[in-house]
């Protein structure tokens, strides 16, 4: 019996497009890139509109930072600071071909499976 984790990544890799080979499911996609010599690629891209939303929220709710250090708010203010000061981050994962200077963006479940299965 498989989990729901399986049968999402299941799923997804048997999903169908057209691609400019011809219509095939991701799982063939990805292992014809593989062939054909791309590289797949995890990279942290920094994201400064989520960072601009914080320092909005933190200059609209200054409020909360007087008073009492250990007050429940003063401490969540303090620690959104924190988090703008160091910025936000997410994890991007892309197949790459430095011949043809390309890049497609993949999930994460297909970074995973080339990953694991292919290499």
């Amino acid at each position: 019996m498989s989990t729901i984790q399986e049968k999402r990544k299941e799923f997804t890799l048997n999903k169908v497009f057209r691609y400019e080979e011809g219509v095939m499911s991701r799982r063939e996609w990805l292992k014809l890139k593989l062939s054909q010599g791309w590289t797949v690629e995890q990279k942290e891209v920094r994201q400064y509109a989520a960072e601009d939303k914080l320092e909005q929220w933190l200059f609209d709710h200054s409020y909360m930072n007087s008073g009492n250090p250990e007050w429940p708010d003063t401490k969540h203010w303090q620690s959104e600071k924190e988090r703008a000061k160091q910025g936000i981050y997410k994890t991007e994962y892309c197949l790459c071909s430095k011949q043809e200077n390309s890049i497609f963006d993949i999930t994460k479940t297909e970074f995973n499976y080339v990953k694991e299965e292919l290499l």
